[in-house]
């Protein structure tokens, strides 16, 4: 014979099950939603990183094309220099007009994703661009200036500005730690052979050795 007891623990299992069964379906549509807005999140959250990172590779690759038709530049400028300056004639050179479409496209929807040192070696990769830019021949060698004293120093600021654009390349994602970047340590690293500026760093080599007393 059934107890009282055992009755009502029949009783209140009834109860139970009838509740649970009565919001089953509201908890469902919950539970469906809430897994739902978490999936297309993480999809969103997903596609914008894997579109961050097609940028961020853009980016790159603009930067990487840019220091070779630089390093292409130098040899070119480097070249000019020891022709001229021997007998004081006008240089000319071909100065390229380097891509920065992918910078000024993505760069502005990418910033937050840099941190301040990726930042600040972008900013210097870009600005050295700019200044060769301002001086490009467009599709045809030209002469640098009027006369021999424009070319020089237009030829050398260019030529500055390369230096700065490697180091600032090489600071951004060859992991070179240095504030500076030698005109010595360009020349080797790109096989890049100059009689005007190995006599220029010759020249300050003995200078300082003679400041320093060494004979």
């Amino acid at each position: 014979m059934i107890t009282s007891q055992q009755l009502l623990e029949v009783i209140n299992s009834f109860q139970r099950g009838s509740i649970l069964k009565e919001y089953l379906p509201v908890i469902s549509a919950i539970t469906g939603v809430v897994i739902g807005l978490f999936l297309n999140s993480l999809k969103e959250y997903i596609t914008e990183k894997s579109r961050q990172s097609k940028y961020r590779e853009l980016i790159r690759q603009e930067i990487e094309l840019a220091v070779e038709d630089s390093i292409d530049l130098a040899r070119r400028l480097t070249k000019e220099l020891d022709e001229c300056t021997s007998n004081k004639k006008l240089m000319r050179v071909y100065i390229p007009n380097l891509a920065t479409i992918c910078f000024e496209e993505f760069y502005p929807k990418l910033v937050v994703s840099y941190n301040s040192h990726e930042r600040e070696c972008i900013n210097r990769v870009y600005n050295n661009m700019a200044l060769i830019n301002s001086s490009s021949t467009k599709n045809y060698t030209a002469t640098l200036g009027k006369d021999f004293s424009t070319c020089f120093n237009r030829a050398n600021d260019i030529f500055i500005s390369v230096i700065k654009l490697y180091h600032a390349y090489s600071n951004l994602y060859l992991g070179y730690k240095e504030k500076e970047i030698a005109i010595e340590y360009f020349l080797k690293k790109n096989d890049i052979e100059s009689k005007f500026y190995q006599d220029m760093i010759d020249k300050s080599k003995a200078e300082k050795n003679k400041i320093g007393g060494i004979k």
